[in-house]
C-alpha cells in the first residue's frame, strides 16, 4: 500500500497556515487538500512532476472546488508546486519509491532522483550539494539564458514603474535577496500601478512614497489600498486585485491576500 511521511509539525508550519489564511479555510482543511495531491500523485505519478496535468487535473486531486487556475497559481506562490513539479516530493515519498523500486525498477529511481536534482545511490540518496567531487573530463558551461538576470530586464522593468528613483544600488540588493519570479513581478507591477494613484504617494510631490529598497524589503505590494481602489470594503491589495478576479472581472473562489493571511 502507497504511504507518504507526513510529520505532525506540518499543520503547525507557518506555510501551512498563511496557505490556509490565504483561501479562508482552517489549516487541516488545507492540509486535506494537500494530501489529497499527494495521494493521487503517489499513485499515478510517482515522480511528481505533474508537467502534463492540466490545472483542473491538480485542483481535481486537491478536492477543490473553486477556480483551479487561481488555485495552481496559489500553490505556486506559497512554494507547494515549483511550476507543476511538487516541492520537496522526495522528502515526503523518498522512502517508499526506494522501498518500491530498489530491486525491481533501480533506474526507475535514479531518473526520478535526478528530476528534483539529486542522485539516488542504492542505499544513499544524496542532494545536490552533497555529490562526488569528481568533475567531468571536458566540463560544458550552458550558455546563459537572456531575461532571467535578476538584475536584468525585470529589475530595469520596476525601476522604470517606481515613482522615486533614489539609491538604485540599495533598491537592487534587495531585489537581489528576494529573487523574485515572474509571477511576483507581476504582483509588483500591479501594486505599483495602484499604489502611484494614491493619495499619500502624490501629496507634496510624493514626499510619502517610500524608497524603492524600503518598498521591496517591506513586502509593500502586500499593503492594503484605499479611496475607493480596494472594491466593497474600500479596501485591497494589488495580490487581491492580480490574483482574485478572473478574465471577466469577476471574484474568483476564496482566495485571500498574503496580507488579509495576516491579519
Amino acid at each position: 500500500m502507497p504511504w507518504i511521511e507526513s510529520h505532525t509539525t506540518l499543520k503547525r508550519s507557518r506555510k501551512v497556515r498563511r496557505s490556509a489564511a490565504a483561501l479562508r479555510i482552517k489549516a487541516v482543511y488545507f492540509l486535506g487538500h494537500l494530501h489529497g495531491l499527494w495521494h493521487d500523485a503517489l499513485e499515478l505519478q510517482p515522480d511528481g512532476d505533474l508537467s502534463d496535468w492540466t490545472d483542473e487535473e491538480i485542483a481535481a486531486a486537491c478536492d477543490y472546488g473553486g477556480d483551479a487556475p487561481t488555485f495552481v497559481r496559489l500553490l505556486q506562490n506559497f512554494g507547494w508546486l515549483d511550476k507543476k513539479m511538487i516541492h520537496d516530493w522526495l522528502d515526503y515519498t523518498g522512502r517508499y519509491l526506494e522501498s518500491k523500486y530498489r530491486t525491481s525498477k533501480p533506474q526507475l529511481l535514479v531518473e526520478i532522483w535526478q528530476k528534483h536534482g539529486r542522485v539516488w545511490g542504492g542505499a544513499v540518496s544524496l542532494s545536490k550539494n552533497n555529490l562526488p567531487t569528481n568533475p567531468p573530463t571536458n566540463p560544458t558551461v550552458p550558455p546563459a539564458t537572456p531575461g532571467l538576470s535578476l538584475q536584468g530586464e525585470p529589475f530595469d522593468r520596476f525601476w522604470a514603474a517606481y515613482p522615486k528613483h533614489r539609491a538604485k544600488q540599495a533598491a537592487r540588493k534587495a531585489w537581489n535577496k528576494l529573487k523574485p519570479d515572474e509571477i511576483l513581478v507581476s504582483v509588483m507591477l500591479k501594486s505599483l500601478e495602484a499604489q502611484r494613484q494614491q493619495i499619500d504617494w502624490q501629496k507634496e510631490d510624493g514626499h510619502f512614497i517610500p524608497l524603492p529598497a524600503t518598498w521591496l524589503n517591506g513586502r509593500r505590494w502586500e499593503d492594503e489600498l484605499e479611496d475607493g481602489h480596494g472594491g466593497g470594503n474600500g479596501k485591497s491589495s494589488a495580490y487581491d486585485t492580480l490574483t482574485e478576479r478572473g478574465p471577466a472581472g469577476g471574484r474568483a473562489a476564496g482566495v485571500a491576500s498574503p496580507a488579509a493571511a495576516r491579519g
